[in-house]
């Protein structure tokens, strides 16, 4: 097949976001029907509605395809410039003969009576936007084509002493309408001939001028070779008046006098949303970790955005509803920290979703059944009092124990390590110690028994677990720590325990972080700590009382969780918190980093992330993978949209065998999987 002669390049402009504050952009009548390349060029626009969707694109021709994208870009840029928020793509399309010879069955062309018209204004851009939110059968396409004419200067007095010159443009216009009937089967064919036939009455409707000439629609007399080389159409076109220049102001404001072409707000694209006190700051320094790319006044641009590597040691909260893209933001933010600080350790412990190791790419992971999974739930150090209160106090509110048991156990771990040098090897036997200890130290009756029932049926029923046992138990330093502080990845997986055993061992994973790490004269980031679905060991009670036991044990977590907060800091340990409903949280998880990365999340927290009620309702209505980040360390506030990123087709398990086999029959079982293929055992 011969290749065909390219005649002409068409630029295309298609808009594919529009400002959100379009309310006041309409009254203000700015209308995008212009010159705005001076010459006398002709400009189309189609509009198009129907069952596929809605667009709107900008035309123009030009002889190369470097002349058309240059064209197309400057109109981009002009749209863009008079609309803030605006955005949309340019392409460039070679048109040939073969283009030229297909004809367009339904084609009508609105004929306008000559201006001035009784209502000031024809409102044609809402009458079609109006029409797209009620037709949702047919295909329409309305095109609108215009070529500078002329303008006129006029006088105008403005005061008693100072005159003015105002400008009135011309211009030289024509408007078709493409139709392509969709019948519907449960319909009879003559209603939907009716009901489309009625969708284009009402484009013409209430439109007259003084002298009473009304609007019609005929069939047209141009070709789509006129169409798309936009040639000869202006034979009989008709001169409208769109705009005026005061040449005191010096603005030129668009004021139309006969068509209103500005944006509807009904117009069905995207609303560009605007951060309220925006701020990019300044170019951040290396070491830096990407975060994604900046949106400039609602448009997304390829501007890049950066964290400094060590401002993470302020930690980091990550809001989001499932399915905006947060947890593979997390994981390219450990990628990143990874590749700009090799030295760093990233650990992190899943709470509750199962198969994300894939997303960090691990070189060790911890699951329930690995033996080499262990967080003792003691290390001494030099201030054995200290180190008893803090773990004493880590152990009770992650029980959910009255407050008074903590010094009672504090007590119990503290005679151990004063008569045998240490305490306790599993947990489970100081709590028998506490049960003894208000034995020989009783309480009211009646308070003994409730906390020694507490304890007997809760607590040692969950630290008597095997796993637990194993994983809590006296011992030395875990090798996986070791390789932690050595710069590896870490994932442990939690997900498998109840909600209990989480909380106390994430907390003895805290405990064993700020006894081991020594506290930094400098903010170097060293390692990090991920937890994702931070509600599973640090969600508040749904009922606030005093009176109420839960209330006041999950106030002691809170107060516990804070200091472990500031502790991390000064050792050079970046937290990162993320959760889908935040008001749900202690305060402190997400008060406290001074690092916020806010995807779409609920309206409740978005009354603490921002005062303004129009910004609460954007970012409760952003698109997916958009994100605001509230910078506290460099005072910066802008918003991002998020890079893509997929997971790991290999995951490297050393330190861990990963392997699982059936209890029963030994088999090696498949990953995830529920139970023995071989003999049936449920796992």
């Amino acid at each position: 097949m011969k290749n065909m002669e390219i005649l002409f390049w068409k630029a295309i402009v298609e808009v594919i976001q529009i400002p959100n504050n379009l309310n006041e952009v309409y009254n203000d009548g700015t209308s995008w029907l212009s010159n705005p390349l001076g010459d006398h060029r002709v400009y189309g626009t189609k509009i198009s509605i129907g069952p596929d969707g809605f667009s709107w694109k900008f035309y123009m021709n030009s002889k190369t395809e470097e002349g058309a994208r240059r064209v197309g870009y400057s109109l981009l840029s002009y749209l863009k410039e008079l609309y803030s928020g605006l955005d949309g793509t340019v392409k460039v399309k070679p048109i040939e003969s073969i283009h030229l010879k297909k004809e367009i069955p339904y084609l009508s062309e609105l004929i306008l009576p000559n201006p001035p018209y009784i209502n000031n204004q024809i409102p044609l851009i809402q009458k079609i936007m109006n029409l797209a939110e009620s037709n949702n059968s047919h295909k329409i396409k309305v095109y609108i084509f215009w070529q500078f004419d002329d303008h006129k200067a006029t006088s105008v007095l403005r005061d008693n002493t100072k005159s003015i010159f105002r400008y009135d443009f011309y211009y030289n216009l024509r408007i078709f309408i493409e139709v392509r009937p969709i019948f519907r089967e449960d319909v009879e064919e003559d209603e939907q001939i009716a009901e489309l036939l009625g969708y284009l009455d009402y484009l013409i409707t209430d439109i007259k001028n003084l002298k009473r000439n009304c609007a019609t629609l005929k069939k047209a007399d141009v070709s789509r070779k006129q169409i798309l080389t936009m040639e000869n159409l202006f034979n009989k076109s008709i001169s409208i008046d769109t705009s005026i220049y005061d040449s005191d102001t010096k603005s030129f404001s668009k004021k139309i006098k006969a068509i209103d072409f500005s944006i509807p707000p009904n117009m069905p694209l995207d609303k560009a949303y605007t951060v309220h006190n925006e701020n990019l700051g300044i170019p951040v320094t290396p070491p830096k970790i990407l975060l994604g790319n900046a949106y400039r006044q609602g448009v997304l641009t390829k501007t890049k955005m950066y964290l400094h590597l060590h401002d993470l040691i302020h930690h980091i909260f990550i809001s989001g509803l499932s399915g905006v893209g947060k947890s593979r933001f997390i994981a390219f933010l450990a990628n990143q920290i990874k590749n700009q600080g090799a030295h760093v350790g990233i650990l992190v412990i899943n709470l509750v979703k199962k198969g994300e190791e894939g997303l960090y790419n691990p070189d060790i992971i911890l699951r329930k059944r690995d033996l080499e999974f262990r967080v003792p739930y003691f290390i001494p150090d030099k201030d054995i009092e200290v180190i008893c209160k803090q773990v004493a106090a880590y152990l009770v509110s992650s029980l959910g124990l009255k407050n008074v048991v903590l010094s009672i156990t504090k007590n119990v771990l503290y005679d151990d390590c004063i008569k045998i040098g240490f305490p306790k090897q599993h947990p489970e036997e100081v709590f028998m110690g506490v049960i003894e200890w208000l034995k020989m130290n009783p309480y009211h009756l009646k308070f003994n028994t409730n906390i020694t029932r507490a304890i007997e049926n809760r607590v040692i029923s969950l630290l008597s677990s095997p796993f637990i046992k194993n994983i809590l138990k006296l011992g030395p330093v875990p090798n996986w720590f070791i390789e932690w502080k050595k710069g590896k990845n870490v994932y442990i997986d939690l997900s498998n325990f109840t909600e209990d055993g989480k909380r106390i061992i994430t907390h003895a994973i805290f405990q064993m972080v700020r006894t081991l790490l020594p506290e930094l004269r400098t903010n170097e980031l060293k390692y990090v700590i991920i937890l994702d679905e931070a509600h599973e060991i640090s969600e508040k009670t749904k009922h606030q009382s005093i009176d109420d036991d839960e209330t006041v044990t999950r106030h002691y977590l809170e107060i516990v969780f804070e200091k472990v907060l500031r502790a991390f800091r000064s050792r050079g340990v970046c937290l990162v918190l993320a959760d889908h409903l935040p008001n749900n949280l202690f305060e402190g998880v997400y008060k406290l980093p001074s690092i916020k990365v806010i995807f779409r999340s609920d309206k409740d927290f978005l009354q603490y992330i921002s005062n303004y009620p129009e910004e609460q309702d954007d970012l409760a209505n952003q698109k997916n993978r958009r994100a605001l980040i509230l910078d506290g360390v460099n005072a910066r506030k802008f918003a991002i949209h998020t890079i893509d990123y997929s997971y790991q087709e290999q995951i490297n398990e050393s330190g861990s065998s990963g392997e699982m086999y059936c209890s029963n029959c030994k088999e090696l079982l498949e990953m995830s999987t529920k139970f023995c293929h071989k003999c049936g055992t449920i796992i």
